[in-house]
């Protein structure tokens, strides 16, 4: 089967550097000249058309949503009163219910798109590097590419299946101040709100256990990430939790500008 060693994330984290750039390599290989290595140890290509860095992002399963072990992480964590307990309850109730997830391997931008980059490789107008969830969707196509879904975001966030705050954020709040945060899977801001390529649904009910993006439904979108650093209070590092999925609408109805990450199938 067709990159067999990339589909178990914590076998590939455990092999030799030699083995995870033989796999890196493979995957060069099979895409005929569209990358080129940077680090193959590192599983860190680069696009060849737009000079964009790339990583080779692993796959396994995980248990996708607000799990028991992440409502435990929160309570030991947190003081939980209302209104924060209603809050929390909502988040509950639209990353419900938990499932288990069969993650593919991809590949992904290392960062999400900057204004340089679309200033230079596209043909959007835009004064900044946020986007409403139509414009991120044409964006990245324009490149050749696709967003992530939530289901290959929430993973990455999660470390793979390791962690419930995205990169360990409420055990190191000063670290993700400094930018000194990093992922195992060598993507860089993963603590910034970025959009999915699924459309909105109210739950998980009726939800794909594979990593496809799921579509169907509101196309408002639905994005990931916590609130821009630095933090104001200790409450926002709530909005970390990895599970946690936000409307691409706000309260007033208003489209968030959000940012985009391109990302290719395997």
């Amino acid at each position: 089967m067709k990159f067999e060693v990339l589909r178990d994330a914590e076998r590939l984290f455990g092999a030799s550097p030699s083995l995870r750039a033989q796999a890196a390599s493979s995957v060069v290989e099979a895409l005929e000249g569209a990358f080129e290595p940077l680090a193959l140890e590192r599983m860190l290509l680069r696009h060849s058309s737009t000079g964009l860095p790339f990583v080779i992002v692993p796959g396994g399963t995980f248990s996708m949503g607000l799990t028991e072990r992440d409502i435990a992480e929160v309570h030991s964590n947190f003081e939980i009163a209302s209104p924060l307990c209603e809050w929390l309850e909502r988040a509950v109730r639209c990353a419900s219910p938990t499932r288990t997830v069969e993650v593919a391997p991809f590949l992904c931008a290392a960062a999400p798109l900057a204004t340089d980059d679309v200033a230079r490789l596209t043909s959007t107008a835009s004064e900044g590097d946020t986007f409403c969830h139509e414009q991120a969707r044409a964006l990245v196509a324009e490149l050749g590419f696709r967003l992530p879904s939530e289901a290959e975001l929430e993973w990455l966030r999660r470390d793979g299946a390791a962690r419930s705050f995205t990169l360990d954020v409420v055990a190191h709040p000063e670290r993700a101040l400094r930018g000194t945060l990093t992922s195992r899977f060598g993507v860089l801001g993963l603590l910034l709100q970025e959009w999915a390529a699924d459309d909105w649904h109210d739950d998980y009910n009726g939800a794909p256990t594979t990593s496809e993006a799921w579509l169907g439904g509101d196309a408002a979108g639905v994005y990931r990430g916590g609130p821009f650093l630095p933090v104001q209070s200790q409450s926002e590092l709530l909005e970390f939790l990895a599970g946690l999925r936000c409307y691409g609408k706000d309260e007033e109805g208003f489209t968030p500008d959000v940012m985009a990450r391109p990302a290719l199938s395997l």
